[in-house]
């Protein structure tokens, strides 16, 4: 998307915006969406959204022509490392699109030249449902990120971490300085509550170094 008519609008990485197409911005009806795009880039030049097909509107997403008007509303949330500027470290966990606005973090600090050391821990059913597999592996070269697939139902010879996000697979790769971290969460409920928990309760990280995106709510 781009501006039309004004110079865009500047937003924190992980941010997100309500979105109406097909209507007037008058209306109602609006869609709640994150930016993937990176924030240290110039709004004017464009702004990004990473849309999974899940329901009715955005099922219809892929039938917008270039050139279609849009209206957005925003930006929007706090799940952003521009909140937690202090951390030695940060840490991802995503499951599915819940990497959105993981992605728009990543993409921001990497544009900022930040080496500090970064965990992204994501969720998938398969190898296939991978979303932004190539730039990750090219992410990790620009940043000093570390990269940790959890696929459910894995392709053979897999060799990486399988099925659900637990407890144990966080503290396998966790890093020792977890006092020192900042953990952003986002993905389906089921996943926030699970990995919530497991930071929370069992590894003992404290309750205001744990930030999450609860998208389903909006």
């Amino acid at each position: 998307m781009r501006p039309d008519g004004h110079e865009g609008f500047e937003f924190k990485p992980g941010q997100f915006a309500w979105l109406t197409v097909w209507n007037s911005p008058f209306a109602i009806k609006e869609h709640p969406f994150s930016f993937s795009s990176s924030a240290a880039r110039d709004s004017s030049d464009g702004l990004a959204f990473t849309i999974k097909e899940l329901g009715d509107f955005t099922a219809t997403i892929k039938e917008i022509s270039s050139g279609q008007r849009v209206y957005l509303d925003g930006p929007y949330g706090q799940f952003s490392v521009d909140q937690h500027e202090g951390p030695r470290r940060y840490v991802f966990v995503a499951g599915g699109s819940g990497v959105t606005p993981v992605m728009s973090n990543l993409r921001t600090l990497a544009d900022r030249g930040d080496r500090r050391p970064i965990l992204l821990v994501y969720a998938n059913g398969t190898w296939e449902d991978v979303i932004f597999r190539e730039e990750l592996e090219g992410l990790e070269e620009r940043l000093n990120l570390r990269v940790v697939h959890v696929i459910e139902d894995p392709p053979d010879g897999w060799e990486g971490e399988r099925g659900y996000i637990t407890a144990d697979v966080l503290d396998r790769h966790l890093p020792e300085e977890r006092e020192r971290c900042e953990y952003f969460v986002c993905g389906p409920d089921p996943l926030m509550d699970a990995v919530e928990g497991a930071l929370i309760e069992e590894i003992g990280v404290p309750l205001n170094k744990v930030h999450s995106d609860r998208y389903n709510l909006a």
